[in-house]
């Protein structure tokens, strides 16, 4: 019975939105896992020949080997927003006559395929040969030991993420150790890095106790969470079933919508943001994933035109909204028959949806340029004139293809790998951001004055911001003789 629902997990993958879409959108989509790949082997690659130049005082191994605490506290912070408990492959199978402890145990096999459990193996392959000696120990056994330590991570958010009170408290407690282990590394670095880089070598060096330790962790968390599934079977199905949130006001609705004149827009604007399960997981994230883009950029990036990685700033600059209006009103596809049937001014329509996120691309604006301000006034001046091209020339682009967009999207939809609504045609918005910006940059390093590539990009976003509402009311005349267009194909989806 195992063996046929593990051939059912094929099937369901093989049959998924995926496959049903465009060979271009799923070239690309592969293209983009394997940059990201090979990005992370660089990583690993590149890695200790930094470290080397920068920090010659200590060995790379002592560097990233002792700050395994804080590489696996991130690992486990990033599975809380990331990694999902596949509950939903189970469901089907709720009306059968199956046990429960077979269900249980393919939930809990299935949870162990999710590439969060994968990614540092990417980085710490290359690392480990790079470090590592192999005459004197064992690399296999090495990157065996990474795994066994992630693995601990997963068994911790899958206890967290079972029903039951006795899950919950041990889950919790465990991520209270692990937080006091970060804080540890904070007041006593020297003794945790050693320590960390201690373990890491016992691996290696092939002592059974090391494996043994975070084994038998793992076997106790695992056989815990299948006590507790089984235990709360149904309760946990029933959780993971869509709830609809109670309407309410709060305080930050009643301040869009006082407001005047776009209030009632920024009021359902904000709502869609923040009552949709995919929408609300990117706007809880995105500052904080700017900042930190941000210390990284004011500490390792300090000449703006030595990396490519300033293009990352395209879609960092403009907040939310550079991720959102991707797909502007493909959100609105589930109720656009509203829209399409009362007589909507479609250029206050749009113009408001262009000022919401501009007053978010603002606020991140503030804050990450005081940062920067501090690290690094290059890319500070930089990412102000990316920004400025972001909230002008870029949302334009957004908002003028999104007129054309016929592909719905599942508010209520998972927030990571699910490809509903992506087509080839927004993927080649994302890259023509870049082309265009690209030789911006170029001929404004060429220039003879001072910040040439941030001063020119710059103003290329504010001839588009001084000139919105005239390109808007354009936007609003095309929205207004399409509007209907658009329903019938969201109708077809």
């Amino acid at each position: 019975m195992f063996r046929k629902l593990i051939s059912h997990s094929w099937q369901m993958m093989r049959r998924s939105a995926f496959f049903e879409k465009s060979m271009f959108a799923k070239g690309f989509i592969a293209f983009v896992i394997f940059f990201l790949v090979m990005n992370l082997y660089g990583l690993g690659r590149s890695l200790p020949l930094l470290l080397n130049d920068q920090f010659p005082d200590l060995a790379p191994a002592e560097w990233v080997y002792g700050a395994l605490p804080l590489i696996l506290l991130g690992d486990l912070f990033m599975r809380f927003f990331i990694q999902k408990v596949p509950a939903s492959h189970v469901v089907p199978y709720l009306h059968l006559p199956l046990s429960r402890g077979s269900l249980s145990g393919y939930r809990l096999f299935r949870s162990w395929l999710h590439p969060i459990n994968f990614y540092l193996l990417f980085f710490f392959y290359p690392f480990i040969q790079m470090t590592i000696n192999p005459a004197t120990s064992n690399q296999e056994l090495g990157l065996l030991g990474i795994f066994l330590l992630v693995g601990i991570n997963h068994s911790i958010l899958m206890l967290i993420r079972t029903p039951g009170k006795e899950s919950k408290w041990l889950g919790f407690l465990l991520l209270i150790l692990l937080l006091t282990t970060g804080v540890a590394y904070y007041m006593i670095p020297e003794k945790i890095m050693q320590e960390s880089l201690n373990i890491f070598l016992a691996f290696v060096y092939a002592r059974p106790a090391a494996f043994m330790v975070p084994l038998s962790m793992i076997i106790l968390l695992q056989l815990i969470v299948y006590r507790q599934t089984i235990k709360n079977f149904y309760q946990l199905y029933e959780s993971g079933e869509k709830v609809e949130k109670t309407a309410g006001r709060n305080i930050i609705e009643d301040l869009l919508a006082s407001v005047p004149v776009y209030g009632p827009y920024w009021v359902l604007e904000w709502r869609l943001l923040s009552r949709n399960r995919r929408t609300k997981s990117s706007l809880y994230t995105f500052l904080p994933m700017s900042i930190a883009f941000a210390v990284y950029a004011g500490f390792w990036l300090t000449e703006p035109g030595q990396t490519g990685m300033a293009m990352v700033y395209i879609l960092i600059a403009g907040g939310i909204g550079s991720m959102h209006l991707q797909h502007a009103f493909s959100w609105e596809s589930h109720f656009f028959d509203y829209i399409a049937s009362r007589d909507l001014p479609m250029e206050i329509f749009v113009r408001a949806k262009y000022y919401f996120y501009l007053l978010i691309g603002g606020i991140q604006f503030l804050l990450v340029s005081l940062l920067l301000a501090f690290l690094n006034i290059d890319m500070m001046l930089l990412f102000a004139g990316i920004s400025l091209y972001s909230m002008g020339l870029g949302f334009y682009i957004y908002l003028r293809a999104g007129i054309r967009h016929s592909s719905r999207m599942d508010l209520q939809g998972k927030a990571s790998f699910n490809m509903e609504g992506v087509s080839g045609m927004k993927m080649l918005l994302g890259l023509l951001q870049f082309l265009i910006i690209l030789p911006l940059v170029i001929i404004g390093f060429l220039l003879p004055v001072p910040h040439g590539a941030a001063l020119l990009v710059g103003i290329t976003g504010i001839v588009f911001l001084i000139n919105h509402r005239r390109w808007i009311k354009k936007l609003g005349q095309r929205l207004e003789a399409r509007k209907h267009i658009n329903l019938a194909l969201y109708r077809e989806k």
